[in-house]
């Protein structure tokens, strides 16, 4: 055992035993003044913080008594100014720095789920910056790691080398997405005076086109139309038919959009109208004006989509068609189809088609991306997109900066007029 080795430390006179030889009060016994005999005669404060249920202690580096009351009355004072407004007494970790931005960031939600204006974050946006940090930032720095001994340069290379360890397929976007949410983590820290300002993070240089390989290809996006032709052949049972015919429906609807995930699910039927105008060969040609409610952007009116026939066919497979019905709806509740149906067949999709071996393993927002690329392919103007989207023209020409590269290949290179093979890729299914 320790002290059999090295004899009892109470007792061993290299360690003696602490006391007061000297103590007094101040402000009605909230404030003790001390002096201990390991410490000499230099004064010693303490004060009990009820908040943190501990007590705080800090040398008054005199030997003067009556210098050690000022010392101690200001230093009382500061404390419960600090006290008052929030501030930290004691060391902070990273974990209580993480858990203290995410009880913030909660109160931003906005009431009714995603909400319906630019006004704070919607709760999905919520459950990403949780994650990014309870998964990624905490686990890289340590639980335990206290604010004052980090160093905003072991940010640098080493976050992005220690993410793609942890997790090879991880994209730079999403690095470049989650070094954000760090950064605000940190200012968060610096406005409460809990670091200094060296002590922000500082990272290498990555490139803002990360998305490119998101998007599917032209032969990719036809092998997956072209599956899910034939997707419900050999399935016979009613619910597994319904739940894959409407998949297969908000799959080509989000393609042909550019709509979210969550605004395309989160649609009523009274938010869709429908148009028709003609082709370019004088057919009529169906499309939409989509008003979306329920967005991380906010509302954006009159989105158009094209495949406005998609939604006719739907109205075909459910019996929930009013105005305030979700057009995604569950059959026997009416409520919207619930998500893990969408995961489950989104997976099978990827599992049988050539998809399986891609990677970053393609997500529904992919589908997202081919809409923005397909449509730069062909030439529509970059403010359009960005306004059917609902995003910047700077995101648009950041994230997709790929498809002027492909543009400018093309006009190098071809002989005849502008090919046409993009021209149907959203009209074959």
């Amino acid at each position: 055992m320790q002290n059999s080795q090295h004899g009892n430390l109470k007792n061993n006179p290299k360690y003696p035993k602490r006391y007061k030889t000297e103590e007094f009060t101040l402000f009605e016994g909230d404030v003790r003044l001390y002096r201990v005999n390991a410490s000499g005669d230099v004064w010693q404060f303490s004060t009990w913080i009820s908040q943190e249920k501990k007590y705080f202690r800090k040398s008054l580096r005199t030997k003067d008594r009556e210098l050690a009351q000022d010392r101690a009355r200001e230093l009382f004072y500061e404390i419960q100014g600090k006290i008052r407004i929030g501030d930290k007494l004691f060391d902070i970790t990273i974990r209580e720095v993480a858990d203290r931005f995410l009880e913030e960031q909660q109160k931003r939600v906005r009431v009714g789920d995603t909400g319906g204006g630019k006004i704070g974050i919607t709760e999905g946006r919520f459950s990403t910056i949780r994650t990014q940090l309870n998964r990624h930032l905490v686990p890289f720095l340590g639980e335990k790691t206290k604010l004052q001994d980090i160093d905003g340069n072991q940010f640098r290379n080493s976050y992005t080398q220690w993410r793609k360890k942890r997790s090879p397929n991880v994209t730079d976007v999403t690095i470049i997405n989650e070094r954000a949410t760090i950064g605000s983590v940190f200012r968060f820290a610096f406005d409460k005076q809990w670091i200094r300002q060296n002590q922000l993070p500082r990272w290498e240089e990555m490139r803002k086109n990360a998305r490119s390989r998101d998007a599917l290809e032209l032969d990719e996006w036809r092998e997956v139309y072209t599956y899910l032709r034939t997707w419900t052949k050999n399935d016979t049972e009613d619910h597994i038919i319904f739940q894959k015919d409407m998949v297969r429906e908000f799959i080509l609807i989000l393609a042909n959009t550019g709509l979210r995930f969550g605004e395309l699910r989160y649609l009523r039927w009274g938010n869709v109208r429908l148009f028709t105008e003609k082709d370019e060969n004088g057919r009529d040609e169906v499309k939409s004006r989509i008003d979306v409610e329920i967005s991380k952007t906010g509302r954006r009116q009159d989105v158009i989509g094209m495949r406005g026939d998609l939604f006719q066919r739907l109205k075909k497979l459910t019996r929930h068609t009013d105005a305030r019905d979700y057009i995604f709806a569950d059959p026997k509740t009416g409520g919207m189809l619930d998500k893990k149906i969408y995961y489950r067949h989104w997976d099978e999709i990827i599992r049988n088609t050539g998809l399986k071996s891609k990677h970053p393993k393609p997500t529904f927002y992919c589908l997202r991306h081919t809409y923005a690329t397909f449509r730069l392919l062909e030439d529509v103007p970059v403010f359009d997109i960005a306004e059917n989207m609902g995003t910047s023209v700077k995101f648009i020409e950041e994230h997709y900066g790929h498809v002027k590269r492909i543009q400018r290949s093309q006009v190098l290179t071809r002989r005849t007029r502008k090919s046409e093979q993009t021209k149907s890729y959203l009209s074959e299914f």
